[in-house]
């Protein structure tokens, strides 16, 4: 009896989808934003990385990487997405992202920071593209 009266119906499903979806555009969104307040951090002499502070070339690089790497990131996920579907792209590229912030908590020099923004490039340009289409296929027309 107390099953029933809860159940799930499709709207309420379609819209638990929706948030669970938009979450990977919120790691998306906190990868691109995590350079302009660590690397005042990463330059100065009291920097976490293990090997020093990285110069101001170095930093620089870091930060374009990461749009580099989304054109090569939107070209791979957009056609992936045409042979194993939206979902399962998605869920494809959710991996070089977990791989990137693995990166970063273990970085010990800027070329592992390089490694880890490419590879968070390439997951969020999958991310920007595919989530906003998946979102419009999985929607009711209500």
């Amino acid at each position: 009896m107390f099953l029933k009266r809860y159940e799930f119906s499709g709207r309420i499903l379609q819209n638990v989808a929706a948030i669970s979806i938009n979450l990977v555009q919120v790691v998306s969104g906190i990868a691109l934003g995590w350079s302009s307040p660590i690397f005042p951090l990463l330059i100065s002499e009291d920097t976490p990385l293990a090997d020093g502070p990285i110069s101001v070339d170095e930093a620089s690089r870091i930060t374009a990487i990461f749009y580099l790497s989304g054109c090569v990131g939107s070209i791979i996920f957009g056609r992936l997405a045409d042979y194993i579907g939206r979902k399962w792209t998605i869920i494809l590229g959710a991996i070089p992202q977990i791989c990137a912030n693995i990166l970063i908590i273990l970085a010990k020099n800027g070329t592992h920071l390089l490694i880890s923004r490419a590879l968070s490039g390439v997951a969020s340009s999958a991310h920007f593209i595919l989530v906003p289409v998946f979102l419009s296929e999985i929607a009711e027309t209500k």
